[in-house]
């Protein structure tokens, strides 16, 4: 017991601080629900596993913990995937709207969803969708993050055109900031190490940057795989991921114990 108090104890001040994360490097959630490494350096996708919750995976973001990032199934229902145990847990369904994509604040833990015209904030303990407001424009948005250096809620429109905006989180209303210049935009997402916006689209399947500042994107390669739909949580390092690990083990034995 002692050892595992002690061990537990170690993992948990480790998790507590700030961990080292791979620069340019994400999970990513498919349609399927299969889960992925995107690796945006080296332009490829490496499959993890299988979250085994079935098909519709429209969007994903990252989560209020460092192991695990927030998932949507079309119809609403957002899950929590943890990237350690490999597991999807069901948080709760929206009550109505159908929720597609997800983004969140992590400075001020709020998660916000829309349904592709309409900004919501989402309940991260039930799920449950309040509308904040409609974007009054743009109404096939498929990608959403929020950018912490910008301290800017940024939205793509998937379709004619492909361009981004600004939303404005008090009221949902979208400011036009420029065209990406790219087409099927599947999600955006911001590495926090790199300070990078990264994206990624699924006709064709690319890897994508994008200015935040000019909405401007820059393709940088082809993936060979399709219909990655969400992307969140940075990968931690190797050594990282064996604390994450540890922590996990720890506290199954004392559970045991």
């Amino acid at each position: 017991m002692k050892y595992y108090m002690c061990a537990l104890g170690c993992a948990l001040c480790v998790l507590g601080g700030v961990l080292p994360a791979v620069a340019d490097n994400a999970y990513g959630i498919r349609i399927t629900g299969v889960v992925f490494d995107v690796d945006f350096e080296n332009v490829t996708v490496t499959e993890l596993f299988d979250t085994g919750m079935g098909g519709n995976f429209y969007g994903a973001t990252d989560g209020d913990t460092v192991s695990s990032f927030f998932a949507v199934q079309e119809g609403g229902d957002l899950y929590g995937i943890d990237v350690v145990s490999q597991a999807a847990t069901l948080i709760g369904a929206s009550g109505g709207p159908n929720i597609q994509e997800l983004a969140y604040d992590e400075a001020r833990d709020i998660l916000y969803g829309t349904d592709l015209s309409s900004l919501y904030t989402i309940d991260t303990s039930s799920g449950a969708a309040a509308l904040v407001g409609s974007f009054g424009g743009p109404t096939t948005v498929w990608a959403m993050d929020y950018d912490p250096a910008l301290d800017k809620l940024i939205a793509v429109q998937t379709f004619n055109p492909g361009a981004m905006y600004y939303v404005d989180t008090d009221t949902g209303a979208a400011t036009f900031v420029g065209e990406t210049g790219l087409s099927r935009i599947s999600d955006i997402w911001y590495d926090a190490v790199s300070s990078q916006m990264y994206g990624v689209s699924s006709v064709p399947n690319t890897l994508f940057t994008l200015d935040t500042l000019t909405g401007a994107g820059t393709t940088l390669g082809d993936i060979g795989v399709s219909n990655i739909h969400g992307l969140g949580v940075p990968i931690p390092e190797p050594a990282t991921l064996s604390i994450l690990v540890l922590g996990g083990l720890v506290a199954l034995g004392r559970r045991r114990a």
